[in-house]
């Protein structure tokens, strides 16, 4: 133990008097340091930092008591043994670091371990407490809308399910969304789609009312409406009915580009889709009929914005169509086989007849056999697999114009 001691040797055989020898020596205790334990950091943060009333908040920061030796620190930690505290219940109360509001205003929330050293044993952080507003408002001051197109305004809410109105009839509300994100005061916020007919006038000015939680706000628009027209036009409306080919001239805005559609499918154009002004090449079908057939070719801007139409008719037909068909044919003598074009009846005209494997006919005007024929080599198989491939000209018109012949493989 700590102290002092004299320690002594003795021999009882030497003379008397100088039989011991003696020494004194000084025990002392070892060091040891002073330890205390402090809570660190020793602030707090939360997430969020204002919080509504009734919403909650989360403490952030992670808190650790570690260990000091004669005010030094070291790597020694241990996990904290906590209490959490608020210095006003009616702003916030705190359970195991969660935040609840109570009451609009500020509170300091701290967390304290007291076996940590005396000043060294709390955390504590500030919490903010909002009441939000009650009713709409609109973040916007006025609004632009495109005639024929939309616009999106933003806004904020007391509630999830505002409702929206327009004082003119050619304004349709669209689709809206709303957050559970606070702004400005509100619970809510959120945007909404308003639309604009076509059919207003550059200038054009109303409102959009937006309502919730009992309270309203006014929004102001005004409508934009650029030069978006066109038009179309064709060189003349009523058609022969052979096929006849009329000049379509549009009319549009050189930076905006069209399509165009023949919505019978009766025309083909020299081109559908283009940009600014154009002269397009419209031509009708060749299929006869027996009455009159009328077709709307529209032009439209791609941004749907504009559009215009014309209406061709074609007149009947007054011409009579007579078919006659063509096939090749095939005659045996002397063991084998020759080939030679056939129509159903004498054609008007002369025809040349080209077969499956290139080899023309030539019928005759007023016959209906060829005068040439073909023997067929036994080698090439079957003499039916020749067919009519083609016929020139395919079609002919008498010189009074009454009556059309048309000549058709009959394959």
């Amino acid at each position: 133990g700590a102290g002092s001691a004299t320690i002594t040797a003795t021999d009882s055989s030497c003379e008397a008097g100088y039989q011991s020898a003696s020494g004194s020596i000084n025990v002392t205790s070892p060091y040891v340091p002073t330890v205390t334990w402090r809570l660190e950091p020793s602030s707090l943060s939360f997430s969020p930092s204002s919080i509504t009333v009734g919403g909650n908040a989360t403490c952030t920061t992670s808190l650790i008591k570690r260990k000091y030796e004669d005010g030094v620190a070291t790597s020694v930690t241990d996990t904290p043994s906590l209490s959490w505290s608020t210095s006003n219940s009616s702003v916030a109360t705190v359970s195991s670091g969660t935040v609840t509001g109570t009451g609009a205003g500020s509170a300091t929330i701290t967390a304290t371990d007291s076996s940590c050293e005396a000043g060294y044993q709390t955390a504590s952080g500030g919490i903010t407490v909002v009441s939000y507003k009650s009713g709409f408002a609109w973040l916007d001051s006025k609004i632009t809308i495109d005639a024929g197109g939309s616009a999106t305004a933003s806004f904020v809410c007391s509630t999830s399910s505002p409702s929206f109105s327009a004082n003119d009839n050619e304004i349709t509300i669209g689709e809206f969304s709303v957050n559970h994100t606070a702004s400005n005061g509100y619970e809510y916020s959120g945007s909404v789609t308003i639309y604009a007919s076509n059919d207003m006038y550059n200038g054009d000015e109303g409102i959009i009312t937006g309502s919730a939680g009992g309270g309203s706000d006014n929004l102001d628009f005004v409508i934009n409406k650029e030069n978006y027209t066109i038009s179309i036009s064709a060189s003349k409306t009523t058609l022969l009915p052979d096929g006849e080919t009329v000049t379509l001239t549009i009319t549009s805005p050189s930076s905006s580009s069209w399509t165009l559609s023949d919505d019978e499918g009766y025309f083909s154009f020299s081109k559908t889709s283009g940009t600014g002004n154009a002269s397009v090449s419209a031509t009708i079908g060749t299929n006869e009929y027996s009455s009159a057939r009328s077709t709307d070719i529209y032009v439209r801007l791609d941004n749907g914005k504009a559009s215009d139409f014309v209406r061709l008719t074609q007149n009947a037909s007054s011409i009579t169509v007579i078919q006659i068909d063509v096939w090749i044919c095939s005659t045996y003598r002397n063991g084998n086989y020759y080939t030679y074009a056939q129509t159903s009846e004498n054609v008007p005209c002369g025809i040349t007849v080209t077969d499956s494997r290139g080899q023309t006919y030539v019928i005759e005007e007023y016959d209906s056999v060829s005068s040439d024929e073909y023997q067929w080599p036994t080698e090439w198989g079957d003499v039916r697999t020749c067919i009519a491939a083609s016929v020139s000209p395919s079609s002919y018109t008498t010189p009074d114009g009454k009556t059309k012949y048309t000549f058709v493989p009959d394959v």
